[in-house]
């Protein structure tokens, strides 16, 4: 495909590609042994000019690569580190799943609005006034086992 878009392009940019799926001919090699042969495709969204690394990289400012986070999250290291905290979760969430537990994630309770009315919404919790927050906080996360003992 030769066009004038084709010289914008650059990392990040957004494309649709119409096409086929096949599996790849003998001899060849990409992840999951199929490719998309491309019949037609068109830019829906340009990055900026010379791509995401001219936004943000490692060795940018720290407020620089806070504000530019949703680019920083698609790098190899910060990619390796979900990969990781994903497997350790799924570890935990396996062990305790083969031992009968339950996992519940119950929403939290603040007492004042501080994050925002976006996120929360206020219930009068036993003649309380108190706001639910709807966005789970990755943060908080931990690991956790109740047992109920019973006779």
């Amino acid at each position: 495909c030769q066009s004038y878009e084709a010289l914008l392009l650059s990392t990040e940019a957004t494309v649709k590609v119409y096409g086929v799926i096949k599996a790849l001919p003998e001899g060849k090699s990409a992840p999951g042994g199929h490719e998309l042969v491309c019949d037609y495709w068109e830019v829906v969204g340009l990055s900026p000019p010379g791509g995401a690394d001219n936004l943000v990289n490692e060795d940018s400012l720290v407020d620089v690569q806070l504000d530019q986070r949703h680019m920083m999250l698609r790098g190899d290291v910060l990619s390796k580190i979900f990969r990781v905290r994903s497997m350790v979760g799924h570890c935990f969430r396996q062990h305790f799943f083969d031992r009968g537990y339950v996992e519940v994630t119950p929403p939290t309770l603040v007492k004042t609005q501080v994050e925002g009315g976006a996120t929360l919404f206020k219930l009068d919790y036993f003649g309380d006034e108190k706001y639910n927050r709807i966005r789970w906080t990755r943060k908080y996360s931990k690991i956790r086992q109740n047992l109920i003992l019973t006779k």
